[in-house]
């Protein structure tokens, strides 16, 4: 386990009343959004274009501010970028100046940690994501699908009670794509991180999350649902009946604009 790992359980996420809008739009991206998050749950988000998915991320990531309504994590309204929340976009967004290593521990230099503290989480996190040897490189010099295990990573090592992801394994090819998910799921299941994952892959999100929260372009209309699937899920899953039952069920609401 991370050795940063905190010791209490991540306060829930909470949204209430949330309208998102930009200045050049005419109606809200999000509309009177309120939610309850528990701490250490995996939600995936699904929908249409248009219906706000990323804005509700960068909103909760503190990178812009709702019109009105709260986002609070616990007790404390999140107003601005903090290590508190973690994002991991498509674009890997490294540093370029930054060798492997030293993109992973960003975060951490800003805690005031000791050097050994810092190294024990860095071996960790280097050995998760099975890049021990290419920890002098730079960004330009590897793949893609390596890449993103770095900015994966990076967002994990300050152990953030909430990791927000944003589509993040749409670029990378199916292997890849598999091996992302199953990192994902192993730094999840180690740091109790309260997870919310936007995709259009509405498999994958039934694969992975426990929680499935469908927007729609309405603004104002949402829709949850359990996932109830136990763990660990492997992918003869989506075989079974009841795991396509699950994606009918689901698909249905915005199928057409969904990848199924």
């Amino acid at each position: 386990m991370n050795s940063a790992t905190p010791s209490t359980k991540p306060p829930p996420l909470i949204f209430e009343d949330v309208t998102i809008a930009y200045s050049n739009d005419h109606l809200p991206v999000i509309a009177n959004f309120s939610l309850i998050v528990e701490a250490g749950s995996f939600w995936a988000i699904v929908g249409p274009s248009g219906c706000g998915k990323s804005s509700l991320l960068h909103a909760t990531a503190g990178y812009i501010r709702p019109v009105s309504g709260s986002i609070c994590l616990g007790r404390h309204p999140i107003l601005e970028p903090s290590l508190q929340v973690g994002f991991v976009s498509q674009h890997y967004a490294l540093f370029p100046w930054l060798t492997l290593k030293e993109n992973i521990v960003f975060g951490l230099r800003s805690q005031n940690l000791s050097e050994q503290i810092v190294q024990k989480s860095l071996e960790h996190l280097l050995e998760v994501i099975d890049l021990k040897s290419k920890r002098e490189y730079y960004p330009e010099e590897l793949s893609g699908g390596m890449q993103q295990r770095v900015a994966l990573a990076r967002s994990m090592a300050p152990n953030p009670p909430v990791l927000l992801l944003d589509e993040p394994f749409s670029a990378l090819d199916t292997i890849n794509r598999i091996n992302m998910r199953e990192l994902l799921l192993r730094l999840w299941s180690e740091n109790q991180t309260t997870v919310l994952f936007v995709t259009h892959d509405l498999e994958e999100a039934l694969l992975l999350a426990d929680k499935l929260l469908i927007l729609n372009t309405s603004r104002e209309s949402m829709i949850t649902m359990d996932i109830p699937f136990p763990r660990p899920r492997h992918l003869e899953l989506t075989h079974s009946e009841a795991f396509q039952n699950l994606l009918k069920t689901s698909s249905a609401h915005f199928g057409a604009e969904l990848n199924l």
